[in-house]
């Protein structure tokens, strides 16, 4: 007896769910921001050194600057190398080269999908707007720019990095199961990414309530890089700010 064949919508809703997890999908999906950030960073500040940035952003260009690595031409292109290097690594990993441009319209959808369900979850729980303070003093422009940055730079260190080098230390080196090593990472990650909202000049004063409102933010977060990788989980962080910041405006 001949085998059924599946519907076509459910073979592309396979492959969609598929590729559109690649880390070489998220890079096509990431690099328009990146330069929008960048360039919108370099309007704000004049400068390509110093200025109003994202947390997690200077947090890298502290580090690269150790190596001597500083300006944005410089820390841009040491930035790229860096995320296709941990790309290949993923790609060493897996095996495959994936790298589908018609789904990037359904991964944004996604994503934005994603960021009204963090907006569900955490802002309507919660009496104050989870991103930056809406008395802060900068302009609408400003905190576009920054709500950029925070998708990509705090989802590049907070998921991409420590998630995926937790889960690499302890599967690897410490011998673990998959999934108690990615529960135990993703709790590491969340516990640091709420912490982090707290530290420098455009952090929250310190609060228990807001504290567990972040890390678990950073556990759904952390989630859904799991399940569906950076490119959905930086732009469903970018869409959850930006719905934040349309609400105070």
């Amino acid at each position: 007896m001949a085998r059924k064949k599946r519907p076509d919508w459910q073979q592309t809703f396979q492959e969609y769910w598929y590729y559109s997890r690649s880390p070489f999908q998220s890079i096509l999906l990431i690099l328009p921001v990146i330069v929008a950030y960048e360039f919108g960073m370099f309007l704000i500040n004049k400068s390509d050194m110093t200025g109003l940035r994202n947390g997690a952003d200077v947090l890298l260009r502290h580090f690269f600057g150790i190596f001597g690595v500083s300006g944005f031409y410089a820390f841009g292109l040491s930035l790229m190398l860096i995320i296709f290097f941990v790309f290949w690594l993923e790609y060493q990993r897996e095996g495959q080269f994936d790298l589908v441009p018609k789904f990037i319209f359904g991964m944004l959808l996604e994503s934005l999908l994603f960021g009204f369900i963090l907006f569900i979850l955490l802002a309507r729980v919660s009496s104050i707007g989870l991103q930056m303070n809406p008395s802060d003093g900068l302009s609408v422009f400003h905190r576009l720019i920054l709500s950029l940055g925070a998708g990509v730079y705090e989802e590049f260190v907070f998921r991409v990095l420590i998630v995926s080098g937790v889960v690499f230390v302890l599967t690897k080196l410490a011998k673990w199961e998959k999934w108690p090593a990615n529960f135990t990472a993703v709790l590491v990650s969340a516990l640091v990414f709420a912490w982090f909202h707290y530290v420098g000049q455009y952090g929250d004063y310190f609060q228990i309530r807001t504290f567990a409102l972040r890390t678990f933010a950073g556990i759904l977060l952390s989630l859904l890089y799991v399940f569906r990788g950076f490119g959905i989980t930086a732009y469903a962080h970018i869409f959850y700010d930006i719905i934040i910041l349309l609400l105070v405006v």
